[in-house]
């Protein structure tokens, strides 16, 4: 989407995006601070029972009129897990593209957001909380593109691919396929994780933290341990641990975990928006917009993601041709299925079937 880390105006946004990376934002910085990667920029700038680097201050991105409140970044070296904090406003847009290889990300919007170039792919800001599961195996990247105005309430994790396993006693036999892949960093994947109640609160207590220095460090500890069992229940079966703890009413959230199981099961030919409503027992329009509250996206956009995960799969596999696949994802015309994926993933489902 970009073509070099300056200032430059990308084609799908009119004004002028600082590009920055972390930690350097090549505008604002002194030559020396430049090409750090992340592990280096860390080292550098932060000294024990500190807390979390304060990003805002560090680069004096208030003063440059670029955003308002809070950008934290913190390492927690016992699991190797680093995290990221925003609770800000932003005066001026900017993009923030990070490198990653071999490392699985969590990201969780609580409120507001920026738009996400994830795995290929662009993930819109729709201002809904919402949760991205995503694999980054070698030489990927992560952008964030923060528009002039957005309020923004998250925290992310990069998380090493084996913790979950190794440390916190994750099951993959008992995660449903999707959820295995991403684990086993199968290609660069990404799927959406309902925020549940006790996700939200935590994410709030993290966000909102009132310590500094060795306290904080202490309490970021617990908040990331916790937040990580979280995860690992929410990834054994993500449509229980949405029934049994959202914000969402009773019947509503028992409608939504009915609605996923039958997007699931009849990928290829699911019933339109109007049968599911009736059989749920909700109006189609409050469906739709639980849906979409819960998810970040809408039943449409869930089953387009889960059909083009689908599909990649079956042709890395090698076991049946672009037509079969097409056709196991719903879709009966062939050049119909290319023109989607390609759309999907920025490349032919050819360049997915084994050399």
């Amino acid at each position: 989407m970009y073509s070099s880390p300056c200032v430059l105006t990308p084609t799908s946004v009119t004004r002028q995006v600082v590009y920055m990376t972390i930690p350097s934002i090549n505008v604002y910085l002194p030559p020396e601070a430049h090409d750090l990667g992340f592990d280096s920029f860390y080292e550098l700038n932060y000294r024990s029972h500190m807390g979390p680097v304060r990003l805002v201050e560090k680069f004096g991105l208030e003063e440059s009129g670029i955003v308002q409140g809070k950008f934290n970044v913190w390492r927690y070296s016992h699991c190797d897990v680093s995290m990221g904090i925003r609770d800000l406003k932003v005066l001026r847009p900017f993009a923030i593209p990070v490198p990653v290889s071999n490392i699985i990300s969590l990201e969780c919007i609580i409120s507001g957001g920026s738009d996400l170039e994830l795995c290929g792919h662009e993930r819109p800001d729709t201002g809904m909380p919402r949760a991205y599961l995503a694999s980054h195996p070698e030489n990927s990247h992560i952008t964030r593109i923060f528009k002039a105005g957005d309020r923004v309430r998250s925290a992310g994790l990069f998380i090493p691919p084996a913790l979950l396993v190794d440390e916190f006693g994750l099951d993959l036999e008992k995660c449903p396929p999707a959820i295995q892949n991403i684990i086993k960093l199968k290609g660069e994947r990404t799927t959406t994780l309902p925020l549940t109640g006790r996700l939200l609160n935590m994410l709030d207590e993290l966000i909102d933290m009132p310590f500094a220095g060795m306290r904080a460090e202490r309490y970021m500890e617990a908040k990331i341990l916790e937040w990580l069992c979280l995860l690992c229940e929410l990834l054994t079966a993500p449509e229980q641990e949405f029934k049994d703890d959202n914000p969402l009413s009773n019947k509503k959230a028992q409608a939504i975990k009915q609605v996923v199981g039958i997007l699931n099961n009849n990928i290829a030919a699911p019933p339109g928006p109007d049968e599911l409503a009736l059989q749920v027992g909700l109006s189609r329009t409050s469906l739709a917009h639980a849906f979409k509250s819960s998810f970040g996206i809408t039943m449409s956009g869930y089953l387009l993601q889960r059909r083009m995960d689908l599909a990649r799969q079956l042709l890395r596999s090698g076991k049946q041709s672009i037509l079969q696949v097409s056709l196991t994802v719903g879709y009966e015309d062939q050049s119909a299925f290319g023109r989607a994926y390609k759309k999907f993933f920025d490349h032919s489902p050819k360049e997915d079937l084994p050399r």
